[in-house]
């Protein structure tokens, strides 16, 4: 006896990796390394960019999880904070968050941030979830604030990767929109991490029992092993991520 099964998905719907090709800087129109919309999607395009290329050695190093969830509720900030409404999380909060937990950041690190959002997610009855995830735009997410000084705090940390529960890493809708500025966001970090430095953008993460297990020993930092699929040109990719203690 034998069963197969195919799989067909998209690789922005549930727990990836933002490759290379996923985002570009708007207004130069380039990709990562001045690669073009007709370089990835034109008549003459190439593989350039591609997931494949993260899969060859993986994504490995030391992970840091930084339980912003927690660390309000512990500390009394942010007593409203809604993971499913729009709050810019802060290079100020991140640097507390590590400071409670013990952290010391090094070269290289993988960052990782909790928000609760799939914690809340369980908590919903199903008519909730059915609202909550099949609502029309405009969303409202939380991330990490657009700011100069968040991009210094990440630039400076030299992070490897950045990833959270959260669906686009950075707040949703983006600063300047809510401060009904016309012109659009001046800063997105998916242009500058993605298409400026190289750095993949992890989405869904579930966070939850590693949240749990860290705090239970009181230790943050963890091996953390990821091998992207070997798909040629890709965009995205499902993690297969594992934290080894």
């Amino acid at each position: 006896m034998s069963v197969d099964d195919v799989w067909t998905l998209n690789s922005q719907s549930s727990t990836q990796w933002d490759g290379l090709r996923h985002a570009g800087y708007d207004k130069e129109r380039m990709f990562y390394n001045g690669v073009t919309m007709d370089d990835v999607a034109g008549p003459n395009a190439s593989s350039v960019n591609g997931v494949h290329n993260m899969a060859k050695k993986g994504i490995v190093g030391r992970g840091v999880l930084l339980d912003f969830e927690a660390w309000r509720k512990k500390t009394g900030k942010y007593p409203d904070f809604d993971p499913f409404g729009t709050h810019g999380i802060t290079a100020q909060d991140l640097k507390d968050i590590a400071e409670a937990q013990g952290v010391t950041f090094r070269h290289g690190d993988i960052l990782l941030y909790r928000t609760g959002l799939f914690e809340k997610l369980d908590k919903m009855s199903a008519e909730e979830k059915a609202i909550t995830t099949t609502r029309s735009a405009p969303w409202k997410f939380a991330g990490l604030e657009q700011t100069e000084e968040m991009l210094e705090f990440l630039w400076s940390n030299q992070f490897a990767a950045a990833a959270s529960d959260q669906p686009a890493l950075e707040m949703y809708p983006h600063l300047p929109i809510l401060n009904n500025q016309q012109e659009g966001y001046k800063i997105r970090l998916h242009e500058v991490l993605l298409a400026g430095w190289g750095c993949p953008i992890g989405e869904f993460f579930h966070l939850e029992e590693l949240a749990k297990h860290c705090s239970s020993i009181g230790r943050y930092t963890f091996f953390f092993t990821s091998e992207p699929c070997n798909v040629i040109g890709g965009v995205a990719s499902p993690p297969n991520v594992l934290a080894i203690f």
